[in-house]
């Protein structure tokens, strides 16, 4: 596969940080940014070019109209267990709100732009791509086993130590920084899987529905949760 810059994100809110990895071939770039409704994604740093890759850890939609819960959340044990059935509800929600409205609103934007193509909906394929993805089922796909990876909240620390020995043993590198922070090992995970997206067919797979537009309500609904395939 030719190296190609891709980006991950581990989604935080409208009113705290996100964590960005940048990666091409096997090194990382870190970054942070605060995202802005009319500004939901980071701009890329100067020695990074062309971004052809997308994946963000953050529900791209709701659910289909009479669901509670997506198809992609069920078989990725997302802890977004329950989402609301749309913009107005979502006003009223509590478990997790900043997250689902930064990623429903950033996912909307990006399909309103036309200057990306979103996984599952049409669009011209020489755009960049952007799917969304789930660190844990990437960490999974890596070869870490899940009921042995420490807790992130519980225990960040040896969190950070699992995933970032693995991912050296991999062949990962990021010199810029002797231990990244546990937002920053999610972005990369997410950033793993956007690197697949661009490999060939078999490299990824994706969990879920395919979306679709809902004009009137503003939203995407469904979607697929991508994950490298090895």
């Amino acid at each position: 596969m030719k190296d190609r810059w891709v980006c991950g994100i581990d989604a935080g809110s409208f009113k705290t940080f996100s964590y960005v990895a940048w990666l091409k071939g096997r090194s990382f770039l870190l970054d942070i940014y605060s995202p802005a409704v009319s500004r939901p994604l980071p701009d890329p740093p100067s020695m990074v070019e062309a971004v052809q890759g997308y994946a963000i850890d953050a529900p791209q939609g709701l659910p289909r109209r009479g669901r509670k819960r997506r198809r992609c959340d069920e078989l990725a044990q997302t802890p977004t267990k329950v989402l609301p059935g749309s913009l107005e509800e979502l006003k009223h929600w509590k478990l997790y709100k900043g997250l689902i409205e930064l990623g429903i609103k950033t996912f909307w934007y990006i399909y309103n732009s036309k200057d990306m193509h979103i996984l599952g909906l049409d669009g011209p394929p020489d755009l960049p791509i952007v799917a969304e993805t789930y660190p844990r089922k990437v960490a999974e796909a890596i070869g870490l086993q899940l009921q042995r990876l420490p807790s992130k909240r519980k225990e960040p620390t040896a969190y950070v130590d699992s995933v970032w020995d693995a991912l050296r043993r991999l062949g990962y590198k990021c010199e810029s920084i002797v231990r990244p922070t546990v937002h920053h090992i999610d972005a990369m995970l997410c950033a793993i899987a956007a690197r697949a997206l661009l490999a060939d067919g078999d490299a990824w797979r994706a969990l879920g529905e395919k979306p679709y537009v809902d004009n009137n309500g503003s939203v995407l609904r469904e979607g697929f949760i991508v994950v490298p395939s090895h």
